[in-house]
């Protein structure tokens, strides 16, 4: 696996594997509406143009998962980290953020997830995060909360 810089000729493949990798989250919460499943290519080059995209690569050069950031105030907002489904509990997670947080000098790192993936919560927590914010949002008539949370790098 080699993780590297994500390029635009990548955008394409990124948002293929990265509707494989959140539509477990979305029936898992029963809600279809979450960002990741409905980016197009132009968002996710206005996200290139302001922020970060790392990608992980196979041997064969195939995008097994990714992750982007932006870097605002000495916090590097952390968004998007996924991995191939089928390379899930194999390390790739927790290579993918630890290099984000690595690219971006920032003093801070933070990041959010909902409630009800609690295996996303105990793998941040895993990586140091500790949760600092909790936020209930009605008007997404959403069952759960989001979950914020942070880890101080230096």
């Amino acid at each position: 696996m080699e993780i590297q810089r994500a390029e635009y000729n990548d955008i394409e493949e990124i948002l293929d594997l990265q509707y494989k990798a959140f539509i477990t989250q979305a029936r898992k919460t029963k809600d279809y509406s979450i960002e990741p499943l409905h980016q197009t290519v132009s968002n996710v080059q206005e996200e290139f143009d302001n922020g970060l995209i790392l990608k992980a690569t196979d041997d064969e050069g195939k995008i097994v998962g990714s992750v982007r950031s932006v870097t605002e105030d000495n916090t590097v907002h952390i968004s998007k980290l996924f991995v191939d489904p089928k390379l899930k509990n194999c390390g790739l997670g927790s290579t993918l953020l630890n290099t984000i947080e690595a690219e971006s000098n920032a003093e801070r790192a933070e990041l959010f997830t909902n409630s009800l993936c609690t295996k996303n919560i105990s793998f941040y927590k895993k990586n140091g995060y500790t949760p600092y914010k909790f936020e209930y949002i009605p008007e997404l008539a959403l069952k759960f909360d989001f979950i914020f949370l942070e880890k101080y790098l230096t």
